[in-house]
């Protein structure tokens, strides 16, 4: 009886020892700002662009993620660590960087986003490297995740606010610039402060922080904010869709997170923060829990081809419209995506598989996206007009 008791003590101890996050959001007080009008759901009138392929020098792995800077297409290869540049009819304009130690090659490529200056690429080992507007490599650096704390206490003292315990988040595709602040997205896979349990993970979604900011000049993490909403309360073990998702123009920080319907926006000069949003259309949402990270990862591919949630925020300065891509789940074989003017839900649109904005250059918006054909290699970009 003793040793159950002392186990108890120990494990209680553990728990309650936990501090609080020190920059929590008061999700249960911020406004709701949305209008809650019905909006049109219909299908999208897509352009079908296909991207061109007529040599070696213009093929990619098909391993990498798309974003567009002004009137040029741009598809990251994480495989060849090179940067592939197309018109906005598809034409090939040429290729940028290469794997490798030389001038102007790097080590990686996982994440890219563009700067003032340029690109900001980040990749699989937390490297960082700096391209100005032609695409010369400027700086090599790494993320300074800034803490004096040993590998050993970091073990035996989990800690939301501590900076030594969040690694980059590789599942959120997520990053962007501010005020010479890097906004980057941060998870912690602690032992025993985690998503999988240790009776802790209620504590985890409440606490612990989705979003770093690194300075811009040496790439070290000053800040963190953002922990998740509370539809996470309502689950113990929902880690295959913990992931967050953002977008960031001038001031403002828009969120949101694979499992709720809501949209923040946040100030980021006061951190002031309004939530609007509705959920998607027709989304199952009836999650299975995945209780430890072996079980999490074995059916992660399939829980989210299954299960509906939102997997990308992209925000148009050019004409103020925000868009969300969402998975409906079941047996839909398209997806759907938000378009939201001013906080409101003004449409909804039946759109292809993994659909997501990148980018608009007048009259259109781009977005990359599956072709349906399962055997189709082809790599496309769709384009479409509003109104």
């Amino acid at each position: 009886m003793k040793k159950y008791i002392l186990v108890f003590l120990l494990c209680w101890w553990g728990c309650s020892s936990i501090p609080d996050a020190n920059n929590k959001i008061d999700y249960k007080h911020i406004p709701y700002v949305s209008n809650e009008n019905d909006c049109k759901i219909e299908s999208l009138t897509l352009d079908t662009i296909f991207i061109s392929s007529e040599n070696e020098n213009d093929m990619t792995s098909l391993n990498g993620v798309y974003f567009m800077k002004k009137d040029t297409i741009c598809f990251a290869d994480r495989l060849l660590a090179s940067v592939f540049c197309y018109d906005t009819s598809g034409k090939f304009l040429g290729t940028h960087l290469s794997l490798g130690r030389g001038p102007n090659e790097i080590l990686g490529l996982y994440s890219i986003t563009p700067s003032e200056e340029g690109y900001t690429i980040i990749d699989a080992s937390w490297n960082v490297f700096a391209v100005d507007s032609n695409w010369k490599k400027k700086l090599t650096s790494r993320i300074d995740w800034n803490t004096d704390k040993s590998g050993k206490y970091l073990l035996n003292h989990p800690d939301p606010n501590e900076n030594g315990i969040y690694e980059y988040e590789f599942s959120s595709k997520s990053m962007g610039w501010w005020k010479g602040r890097l906004l980057i997205p941060i998870v912690t896979e602690h032992v025993t402060y985690n998503a999988y349990g240790q009776g802790r993970s209620k504590h985890f979604y409440e606490h612990s922080y989705t979003i770093g900011m690194l300075q811009g000049n040496d790439f070290k993490l000053v800040r963190m904010i953002c922990p998740r909403s509370p539809v996470y309360s309502k689950y113990e073990y929902l880690s295959g869709f913990k992931g967050g998702l953002f977008t960031v123009c001038d001031d403002s920080l828009f969120f949101s997170f694979e499992a709720d319907p809501k949209i923040y926006r946040m100030d980021l000069n006061d951190e002031k923060v309004v939530a609007f949003g509705r959920a998607g259309e027709d989304m199952n949402t009836d999650y299975p829990e995945r209780k430890s990270l072996e079980e999490s990862d074995e059916y992660l591919w399939e829980d989210h081809q299954k299960y509906g949630h939102y997997y990308d925020l992209k925000y148009i300065p050019e004409t103020s419209v925000l868009f969300r891509s969402f998975r409906h789940g079941g047996s839909c074989k398209e997806d759907g995506l938000q378009m939201y003017k001013n906080t409101c839900l003004v449409a909804e649109y039946k759109v292809p598989k993994e659909f997501k904005v990148i980018g608009y250059f007048p009259p259109y918006y781009y977005a990359a996206g599956e072709t349906g054909d399962e055997e189709d290699e082809r790599m496309v970009i769709y384009r479409f007009s509003l109104f």
